[in-house]
């Protein structure tokens, strides 16, 4: 049968235990914890995933899966569009099975920034603004509005210019 809970105020789950259990025919597929004051949402099944599903008008959709296995990913939308994850030695984020580009988008007067593991700039952009390429977190390529900046030497296997140029130095 069916069991149906229906009150008129709060309905209360109080685990001195501090796992609430949540079983299918006997067999635990998931639980929920407190941890140190932490609310853990656990899948108790051997690789199965945690999905966020919800209704997008009037079509059932996947919104978000935490895949739990060792290899695990989170994948956004419901083809799997976007997916986020860790494989061997390397982290990835990626537009898998979506259609068009991946987009970054920083905040009004923010700045798109790629650090190494110290903190130190490699890559940065700026909204409508420069782009300035790092070595050893010294700028040493930026985009202007007239062009391009280069701080150190510029070494080329080749160089054509169109229109005037002027070269300075020895």
């Amino acid at each position: 049968g069916t069991l149906y809970i229906d009150v008129g105020g709060d309905i209360n789950l109080d685990a001195a235990g501090n796992n609430i259990c949540l079983l299918a025919s006997g067999t635990q597929f998931g639980e929920f914890t407190n941890s140190s004051s932490n609310f853990l949402i656990c899948s108790k099944v051997n690789d199965k995933d945690i999905i966020f599903c919800g209704v997008d008008n009037t079509v059932a959709i996947e919104a978000l899966r935490l895949d739990m296995s060792s290899a695990g990913k989170v994948t956004f939308g419901a083809g799997g569009d976007l997916q986020i994850y860790h494989c061997s030695n390397h982290n990835y984020i990626t537009a898998e099975t979506g259609v068009g580009s991946l987009y970054i988008r920083p905040g009004d007067g923010n700045t798109v920034q790629i650090e190494d593991k110290d903190g130190q700039d490699m890559i940065t952009a700026g909204g409508a603004g420069a782009v300035n390429l790092y070595y050893n977190n010294s700028k040493k390529f930026e985009t202007t509005n007239t062009g391009i900046d280069v701080t150190g030497e510029v070494q080329s296997d080749s160089l054509d210019v169109d229109g005037a140029s002027q070269l300075d130095g020895t």
